[in-house]
């Protein structure tokens, strides 16, 4: 579970705050990151899903990932216009779990450190008024 851009956390994130959760939104997220697990030696973890339960309420939840591996790779996205997600619904977006470029596979670095992004704003909410 990641609790913000910049920690990760084990188990279940204590705060139900809507605050946190469009600050989380609203950051670019690591791609990789240093795995929670005591493991020796350190290994990296990987985003791999991204869960997304949009609410029964009078909105739009648009879905627009943009992933960069490294600062030297392009930007992978979908190849599509933005994805528009259904109302009272539980979605799960899965991210690949190898990226290839122009130049080949992007390797990541075999550190447990933060690198590459899922960029920010992936996931816009938008109201819907009623008349």
């Amino acid at each position: 579970m990641i609790q913000d851009a910049h920690a990760n956390t084990r188990g279940k994130v204590a705060s139900n705050s809507k605050e946190s959760g469009s600050a989380l939104i609203r950051s670019d997220l690591p791609l990789w990151t240093k795995c929670t697990c005591h493991r020796m030696p350190e290994v990296s973890a990987q985003l791999m899903r991204l869960h997304v339960v949009t609410p029964k309420a009078p909105v739009t939840v648009i879905l627009n990932p943009r992933v960069q591996p490294t600062s030297k790779e392009p930007i992978y996205h979908t190849g599509e216009a933005p994805i528009h997600l259904e109302w009272a619904r539980y979605y799960i977006l899965r991210f690949p779990y190898i990226y290839a470029g122009p130049h080949g596979t992007v390797q990541r670095s075999h550190e447990a450190t933060m690198s590459g992004k899922l960029l920010a704003n992936c996931v816009e909410v938008q109201y819907i008024p009623k008349h």
